[in-house]
């Protein structure tokens, strides 16, 4: 099949302009997301608000993965509905930044906050099935790992540039402006800026129709009540991935104040968590994503999970910097095996037909679990601030005994669907430590000259369907 453009011209292969989406994506992630939690510690809010910050959003979210099916069949483009969404998400970013110029109150920067996420939640389905479209199959898995690393590294660098220029601004005076509410203002127009031009990026991408791809409708009854539609393993991989979610965020909303006020780290040590995180799963990503090609996704899936849920304990038993920061990177470690083979299991147990509806459903149930253990984590933390020294400490407790007794409770069940070359469980569990410290650093020089050629966005000749 050869992509033309609107002059009959060769166009740019849509895998790589994908790979561009992912570094834009990136750059929004890093200067907007990321930072988006201290700005409303720095903006006066905490406690349960944080709470409420975290679970709201993400509630409305969920209904607009549940719309997204609907939003396909009414529109039929693909291409279309992702953009609109994108250019949405990008203007949200210039109304965060007026939040805090105007001073506006909590429920304001919540609801724009809100804003960003369900813009974002109405995309994510549809965007994932028009990528699934130009995939080749048994190569998503690679594909992946390409692009968390062209993620990854582009936040490593952008965290390494925000952290440095937030320190240096802090306390200071610019333009007659406080230094963070400057350095914050930067951050978001530059989120705000690559969503704008991911806008653009995507807008160039083929279409992929309705008709095209022979999606079946879903009914709003059928939508709440889907039993049909999923099989074992999708129901399996959802009901832990939502429950281990709900389990993770009854810590996440109470990190950024936790690390800032509490513990009294500055902006280096706040985001150094961060640029651990996507260095190391820059390192590890390509090299995991091949070996869950080899292995088996389901059995890399696990295994991450639970280097999650056995690390995550550091933030009960210590509050040195440097102990946090190397047991977290094993975190981080988990988290880039999570990230990639959620996705790929997502690929395999949904039938290309009804691919938008099972990942919009699949996402609002993750959301749902993300919310109550929000809701939950504000409950616990005033139920425990009037008569705990620390209710920090008891909330990650609780956090990391649900995320361990859910992976030992759901390990016998999540398993592939098709057949991958066996290895035993001790060897797997040593070629996946071997990546860390071995095959990523190996990978570091050959993935960097691979993304370079990637985002270069030469013409595409052909391709086979």
């Amino acid at each position: 099949m050869t992509f033309l453009g609107k002059e009959g011209k060769r166009d740019i292969n849509p895998l790589d302009r994908f790979l561009v989406d992912g570094l834009l994506f990136a750059l929004m992630l890093s200067f907007g997301e990321t930072f988006f939690p201290a700005y409303a510690v720095y903006l006066g809010f905490s406690g349960v608000a944080m709470s409420y910050l975290f679970a709201f959003p993400r509630l409305i979210s969920s209904v607009g993965n549940l719309l997204a099916n609907f939003l396909l069949h009414r529109f039929s483009s693909r291409r279309s509905i992702v953009t609109f969404m994108v250019l949405m998400q990008s203007i949200s970013w210039i109304l965060v930044l007026l939040c805090g110029i105007l001073q506006a109150n909590f429920f304001v920067l919540l609801l724009v906050f809100t804003f960003y996420y369900f813009m974002g939640s109405l995309s994510s389905p549809i965007w994932y099935s028009w990528l699934g479209h130009f995939l080749s199959p048994g190569k998503s898995g690679d594909f992946f790992g390409l692009r968390n690393r062209v993620l990854n590294l582009t936040m490593f660098f952008s965290f390494l540039g925000s952290s440095f220029l937030i320190q240096f601004l802090t306390g200071k005076s610019v333009f007659g402006l406080d230094g963070e509410m400057f350095a914050y203002g930067i951050f978001f127009l530059i989120a705000f800026a690559s969503r704008f031009y991911d806008f653009l990026n995507l807008k160039k991408i083929e279409d992929v129709s309705l008709s095209f791809s022979y999606e079946e409708k879903i009914s709003l009854k059928e939508t709440i009540f889907p039993k049909k539609h999923l099989n074992k393993e999708f129901i399996i991989l959802t009901l832990f991935s939502s429950l281990f979610m709900f389990s993770v965020f009854i810590a996440v909303p109470f990190f950024p104040e936790y690390m800032l006020n509490y513990l009294d780290f500055s902006y280096l040590h706040y985001v150094a968590f961060s640029m651990v995180a996507v260095l190391l799963k820059f390192i590890t990503s390509q090299a995991i994503g091949r070996l869950g090609d080899l292995h088996g996704h389901a059995r890399l899936f696990v295994l991450g999970s639970f280097i999650i849920a056995n690390f995550s304990f550091i933030w009960f038993l210590s509050e040195s910097f440097l102990l946090l920061i190397i047991f977290d990177t094993f975190v981080a470690f988990g988290w880039a095996i999570w990230d990639i083979f959620s996705i790929t299991l997502l690929y395999e147990f949904s039938p290309k037909e009804r691919r938008t509806f099972l990942i919009a459903w699949y996402n609002s149930v993750l959301i749902f679990g993300a919310f109550f253990g929000s809701l939950v984590s504000g409950f616990i933390f005033s139920a425990l601030n009037g008569c705990c020294e620390n209710p920090y400490h008891i909330i990650f407790l609780v956090s990391s005994l649900l995320r361990l007794g859910l992976v030992l409770g759901f390990c016998f069940f999540l398993k592939d669907i098709r057949s991958f070359a066996p290895i035993s469980h001790p060897r797997l569990v040593l070629r996946v430590l071997h990546i860390l410290p071995g095959e990523g650093i190996r990978f570091v020089p050959v993935s960097i000259r691979r993304i370079h050629e990637k985002i270069k966005l030469k013409p595409y000749k052909n391709r086979k369907t």
